[in-house]
């Protein structure tokens, strides 16, 4: 028999997957400019797709990612979001839950905060990723239900105020002197997103992480030949990586940098 907690991580997976489900909605439709209404369909011949067709990673391997009427190949972004998503989900259960597995109204609203942040931010690595375009109207909407829930949840609102104008100056900043050439107005939008839901002084980390993980993969890059100086680097993807395990981790990971300067 499942205890309280395994049960609540359990669901808590099930929602992530049909939550992911519907980001893959967002991620294949916003970039086209497409209605995020309306039934799904097969990208490629178009055919509207049955219910159990449209169920989470359970379709994609019972298919074995071909379509049943074309037969072309179902691209690994679905299972893979869907996959992630419900890894975030449960991972934020399991930090705010207590182990007693009784939910309690101030873990409810951080748990439901993180989802939503959560989300925003699969959203926003994909679509830079593949497209580099960030959607700002996802980033705002979601940031102020995440700033709506930590008011609610009686959080300080000094770290989340500091923390956002941070993210908002660095890149704006970067814009301004470089007249939109080094960085677009989406990479300000995602900066005061993650500045507000990780607050100060972790918006500094997830400002370093993602330079650090930029760098690592461009220098190689680089040296390759394979890119230019003047390339284009999809940075809100890994400015969104950042802000995950700064979520998670970041408590965590300033406390070990202290301890290490001290």
């Amino acid at each position: 028999m499942l205890n309280g907690m395994t049960l609540v991580l359990l669901i808590s997976f099930l929602i992530g997957l049909t939550v992911g489900s519907l980001l893959n909605v967002l991620i294949c439709r916003l970039p086209k400019q497409e209605s995020i209404r309306g039934r799904s369909r097969c990208p490629h011949c178009l055919r509207t797709l049955e219910w159990f067709e449209l169920i989470p990673i359970l379709s994609c391997l019972a298919l074995r990612r071909k379509c049943r009427t074309c037969k072309d190949t179902i691209a690994w972004q679905y299972p893979l979001v869907e996959l992630a998503t419900a890894v975030l989900f449960s991972i934020s259960v399991s930090m705010h839950l207590p182990e007693s597995g009784a939910l309690t109204i101030n873990s409810a609203l951080a748990i439901i905060r993180d989802w939503v942040v959560e989300s925003a931010i699969v959203v926003t690595f994909v679509t830079d990723l593949k497209h580099q375009l960030i959607f700002d109207g996802i980033l705002i909407v979601s940031g102020f239900f995440a700033l709506t829930l930590t008011f609610v949840n009686q959080a300080p609102l000094l770290p989340i105020f500091a923390g956002g104008i941070i993210g908002i100056s660095f890149f704006g900043l970067q814009w301004i002197l470089s007249g939109g050439r080094w960085i677009g107005t989406g990479d300000i939008i995602l900066g005061g997103f993650l500045g507000i839901v990780l607050g100060f002084p972790n918006i500094l980390i997830c400002l370093a992480l993602a330079y650090v993980a930029g760098t690592m993969i461009a220098l190689p890059l680089l040296l390759k030949g394979s890119c230019q100086w003047k390339s284009k680097i999809a940075f809100g993807t890994f400015l969104s990586a950042a802000g995950i395990v700064t979520l998670f981790w970041g408590d965590a990971i300033r406390e070990w940098y202290l301890q290490l300067i001290m």
